[in-house]
């Protein structure tokens, strides 16, 4: 079965074919969804202009290969950045795209961008220091909570993953992003009842801390994104 994967990003979007894993074709278009913003600094885009360059590269690819049967292999990437102004891309070809300067280092000079990099930390000893182990936070009957990234990492955000094996839970962190990253169940407020499958996300406002429960019969697990401890 044909599938087909996308990556919206900050200055490029791209879309691959696969069939069993094994990639047939891609494409990959500038982003093309930047506007002025009020300051020099502020970096803001256009949504409904991603919409199109991402229907443009959907559309061109479901010409070739008109079998393709869904969109998305079924799996789950979270990404999460630390506050920033500035995305530095050392790479000169993205795809067949050639990114200019200004994408490139937005507006700083070469050597200036360049310096974030550290070139005496490679290889395995890189991919050590860069892995993440999940520290148990909180674990009482069927409920595990696990930090995936607290303070000690940066005061700027934390994640905490949820692992229901069976039951209920109240909800207690004020203004924080919910993904369901696997199993299913149902989320509750106030007499209102929506279930959860994996992928699916909701955002809860800091009154709503305290006053919403998960609950699951089969198990599920959820992602929890906030700011700063």
């Amino acid at each position: 079965m044909k599938t087909l994967g996308l990556d919206i990003g900050t200055t490029t979007i791209s879309a691959v074919v696969l069939e069993n894993g094994a990639e047939l074709d891609s494409l990959t278009l500038p982003n093309g969804g930047f506007l002025t913003g009020c300051a020099p600094w502020e970096r803001i885009q256009d949504p409904l202009a991603i919409r199109a360059t991402v229907m443009q590269a959907v559309e061109a690819l479901f010409a070739c290969y008109p079998d393709i049967r869904a969109i998305g292999a079924g799996c789950l990437i979270l990404e999460v950045q630390e506050p920033t102004d500035f995305t530095i891309q050392p790479e000169h070809w993205c795809g067949e795209y050639h990114l200019n300067d200004q994408e490139m280092y937005l507006g700083l000079d070469k050597d200036t961008a360049l310096d974030c990099f550290r070139f005496d930390l490679y290889g395995e000893s890189a991919v050590e220091q860069g892995r993440k182990k999940p520290a148990i936070f909180y674990e009482n009957g069927g409920l595990k909570v696990e930090t995936l990234i607290g303070e000690a990492d940066t005061p700027c955000f934390s994640m905490r993953r949820y692992l229901l094996e069976k039951g209920s839970f109240t909800l207690d962190q004020p203004a924080s992003v919910w993904v369901c990253a696997a199993g299913e169940g149902c989320v509750e407020a106030d007499g209102e009842r929506r279930e959860l499958h994996m992928g699916d996300y909701f955002f809860l406002p800091a009154a709503a801390a305290g006053k919403c429960t998960v609950s699951s019969e089969h198990g599920l697990t959820l992602v929890c994104c906030m700011g700063g401890e």
